[in-house]
């Protein structure tokens, strides 16, 4: 009895650690290289994430990929200090904004 008890509370445990992280992969995506070194290149020439920000809007970057774009950049530029985080801002969406698409940047900064 003890030892059903123990093998459900295990199997359990397991079930809720595997839907734990597919809850989180969703945000999560692989990116291309040629598609993050083509925006890294952007951010070096302007040294604007604002530019960036709707360079990605404007090609329908999915929103895992747009995270996973930030985190590269953030450590391969080292900007990963709380100094840094004015940088990556986002923006408010513009008023009146009825349609909502995950995979865009809102008011064209992120």
């Amino acid at each position: 009895m003890i030892r059903s008890s123990l093998f459900l509370g295990v199997i359990l445990l397991l079930a809720i650690a595997v839907a734990s992280c597919a809850a989180f992969r969703r945000d999560r995506c692989y990116l291309a290289e040629t598609r993050y070194m083509a925006m890294k290149s952007l951010f070096e020439q302007t040294g604007s994430y604002q530019r960036v920000a709707q360079a990605l809007n404007d090609e329908d970057w999915a929103h895992c990929e747009i995270n996973q774009f930030r985190y590269r950049l953030r450590k391969d530029l080292g900007l990963e200090g709380p100094e840094y985080d004015e940088l990556f801002v986002e923006a408010e969406p513009p008023r009146g904004a009825l349609d909502f698409n995950p995979g865009r940047v809102e008011g064209g900064v992120r």
